[in-house]
């Protein structure tokens, strides 16, 4: 269920293409990552954080391919007009 939610907030962000909020979130997730790891690892359960981080990436990997249009045209525009 976690990550169903994950995946519907990670790509109405995208969607919403506010760069800034996105950086934020880039910036946000790692720490609470980490977090999750050493108390994880404290408790014994690195197990349980293996398979969060993997459908949680599941749905990262799902929450950019439905903007991936978006972000192929944002890419390609930049890289145009990058020079």
């Amino acid at each position: 269920m976690g990550g169903l939610i994950f995946a519907a907030g990670l790509g109405l962000n995208i969607m919403a293409n506010h760069v800034q909020m996105t950086y934020y979130l880039a910036l946000t997730i790692p720490v609470f990552l980490i977090a999750e790891l050493i108390k994880d690892v404290r408790e014994g359960r690195v197990g349980h954080f293996a398979r969060a981080s993997a459908v949680l990436l599941l749905a990262a990997i799902g929450a950019m391919g439905s903007s991936a249009s978006s972000l192929w045209t944002t890419l390609e525009y930049h890289a145009r007009h990058q020079r």
